[in-house]
């Protein structure tokens, strides 16, 4: 079932989107200007970005990373264009746009401080494209597609060895919103798929072991370690996935070697934190500047001095706001998640600069295939036949509690990062930031059926992802046309 289902991602997933990717214009993904400005950047050996003045405040320093001024010229004409039919002399005049040959410091805000690993495959695309004097919007064609191959690669491999949940991980893969990243030049679509694949590496180290302290020898489990490092690093509030090496956790807990191999197994999960903590030492006070603002009143939880007009975003006014009451550490992110009725849609998929709505069909069916997903795990037989409820449901509980803590610190750090001073809503998070995640809530489905379940039963739920992902291979082209006006 695992070949078979990889198999298929892999041509219907190649497929849609590369359909994506002809009917998506050039920087008509969000931020993909932004990611496509510091793949450049690296490409020409910048691994960090550099604080600059504000355009919008000379006062402020900003994030900015160093790119190619043709480049840069080819995106914002690319993005002009689709406010009106993109014709095909239209279309000629940005494809001819040429390098300039020479380095021009824009503002990207926090993504000049991103940890390079995922920007890796489209920097070296669009390096080649460069020294080929290929033109920029060619490059960035080829860096797009380059993307989408590693996507693919990545979430092929996971379908092929995941142990447990695989076919919500294939519905984290498929689902619009995650193939519209991964055919992008955006970091995105690859944290995603990292996220999947960390996911199924530790799935398969415990169907490996036959002892909780052998857990810490097995090499897929040290690519998990690996991946959820990466992660972490290139985004800290992601930090909460490695709690998925902590499992399994140990039938015996009167056994000693048991218990020591949990403690080594939080060894490793606090060691995989590392890198994130030590970028985050090193490429922020660099890097990451507040966002230039116009001037505007400090919200009503500013309990500061009035009148308060800010110029910009500011992360110790906002510390100030959350610490002065310890209470909106919790209240503001899930005020902010219970009242934005658009995360359900998003998490599936708004596309463009979230100004592509699909039809309303398109998301009943994308949630009733997480629901069948979600049976499909649960319903698989165990090998083992009946067995104890009770780790299963630790496991569980602590994979849940890693979700929640990530989501949380998701909604924390665009407060800080993104929002003005003193506002009663978080600004920023939008549902595409839920996906990264939904892996841990795969591993937590643990199959509760007997030897005695017909196979069928959970092999037939499973592919209801797979149904809705060859059905986008007709709906997204036509959605994308009809949405940027492309004749």
């Amino acid at each position: 079932m695992n070949r078979l289902t990889a198999l298929l991602f892999a041509c219907f997933g190649l497929a849609c989107g590369l359909a994506v990717m002809a009917t998506t214009p050039v920087g008509e993904v969000a931020d993909e200007p932004a990611h496509l400005i510091r793949s450049d950047s690296l490409s020409r050996g910048f691994l960090i970005g550099s604080r600059r003045p504000s355009e919008v405040d000379a006062n402020v320093m900003e994030g900015a990373a160093p790119t190619d001024p043709g480049l840069h010229t080819m995106a914002r004409r690319a993005l002009d264009a689709d406010l009106h039919p993109m014709t095909k002399a239209g279309l000629d005049y940005i494809m001819r746009t040429p390098w300039e040959h020479q380095t021009r410091w824009l503002q990207i805000g926090q993504i000049a401080a991103y940890m390079p690993a995922f920007y890796a495959p489209s920097a070296i695309t669009l390096w080649i494209g460069r020294i080929l004097d290929v033109t920029p919007y060619h490059s960035t064609v080829a860096a797009r597609l380059v993307d989408l191959l590693v996507f693919l690669a990545m979430g092929t491999l996971a379908l092929l060895i995941a142990r447990r949940g695989q076919a919500v991980l294939l519905w984290t893969l498929s689902v619009p919103m995650t193939l519209s990243l991964a055919a992008a030049v955006h970091q995105d679509g690859l944290l995603i798929a990292a996220s999947v694949l960390a996911a199924a590496a530790a799935s398969r180290s415990w169907d490996q072991i036959e002892t909780p302290d052998l857990v810490v020898r097995q090499g897929w489990y040290w690519t998990a370690v690996a991946l959820v490092s990466v992660i972490a690093a290139a985004k800290p509030p992601y930090m909460g996935l490695a709690v998925m090496l902590l499992l399994p956790l140990p039938e015996n807990w009167r056994s000693r070697n048991a218990r020591d191999a949990l403690l080594k197994r939080c060894g490793v999960m606090i060691a995989a934190c590392v890198p994130a903590l030590l970028w985050l030492a090193v490429a922020n006070p660099r890097a990451a500047g507040n966002l230039g603002r116009l001037p505007y009143e400090a919200g009503p939880l500013w309990d500061g001095p009035r009148p308060a007009v800010f110029h910009n975003t500011d992360l110790h006014a906002q510390l100030h706001v959350l610490l002065s009451d310890p209470w909106r550490l919790i209240d503001l992110p899930v005020h902010a998640i219970v009242t934005n009725p658009n995360l359900w849609h998003e998490s599936v998929g708004v596309l463009g600069w979230l100004n592509v709505v699909l039809p309303l069909a398109t998301y009943q069916l994308w949630w009733a295939a997480a629901v069948l997903a979600i049976g499909a795990c649960l319903l698989r037989r165990r090998a083992g036949g009946a067995s104890s409820w009770v780790r299963p449901a630790l496991e569980a509980l602590l994979l849940l509690a890693g979700a929640l803590a990530a989501i949380w610190a998701v909604y924390i750090s665009q407060y800080l990062t993104w929002t003005n001073v003193g506002n009663t809503l978080i600004e920023g998070p939008t549902g595409r930031y839920f996906l990264p995640v939904a892996p841990l809530l795969a591993l937590a489905l643990a199959p509760l059926a007997g030897r005695r379940m017909p196979d069928w039963v959970s092999h037939g739920l499973a592919w209801a992802p797979m149904v809705m992902l060859v059905a986008m291979i007709y709906v997204l082209p036509r959605m994308l046309v009809l949405a940027f006006n492309m004749k």
